[in-house]
């Protein structure tokens, strides 16, 4: 089956469901989801993506992310990503709206909803289809990484973690 995607204008609004490989090669506008995944210390989980991803593999992510199915809104498709990529089930309750942001690069044309979302570190159970490895660090540790750019981080990252940050909540969970 063909995954298909919601194609939007830039005010977000839907203009035609498009196939998932088609958004990406006609640089198609579409939704996506990032979640920042928190354990109950505060510390963010990051994962390094598999390497059979066909966007960013290899490459950390903190936390989850995924794309909006047409038809689906962007508080399903982030539980359906945190189930698939970190066996996470929360409900929509739990996940914390902290904005929206656009991603424009080469490979992507995404508006993103950014999540909140609060977990117990042992119930993270990783889809090693979805993801190679992945560990909870501190958020600051994270910043570090970031900036020294040792590591390739995608772009959601980058954004999520900016967002965060200036956030009235930025300075921790």
């Amino acid at each position: 089956m063909v995954e298909r995607v919601e194609g939007v204008d830039v005010s977000d609004v839907p203009t035609k469901p498009v196939p998932r490989h088609t958004a990406h090669s006609k640089h198609i506008r579409h939704r996506a989801v990032h979640i920042l995944v928190f354990d109950e210390k505060g510390n963010v989980f990051v994962q390094l993506r598999s390497r059979k991803k066909d966007r960013y593999p290899n490459y950390y992510e903190a936390s989850v992310s995924g794309h909006v199915l047409a038809g689906d809104r962007y508080e399903e498709s982030a539980l359906r990503e945190l189930k698939e990529e970190i066996g996470i089930t929360v409900t929509a309750k739990d996940l914390e709206l902290k904005g929206r942001f656009d991603i424009e690069t080469t490979k992507e044309n995404e508006i993103v909803a950014f999540f909140v979302v609060r977990v117990k570190a042992a119930d993270v159970k990783i889809d090693r289809e979805e993801v190679e490895e992945g560990t909870f660090v501190p958020l600051e540790q994270l910043r570090a990484e970031i900036k020294a750019a040792e590591k390739r981080f995608t772009p959601g990252t980058f954004k999520a973690i900016e967002l965060f940050s200036s956030s009235a909540a930025g300075a921790g969970p």
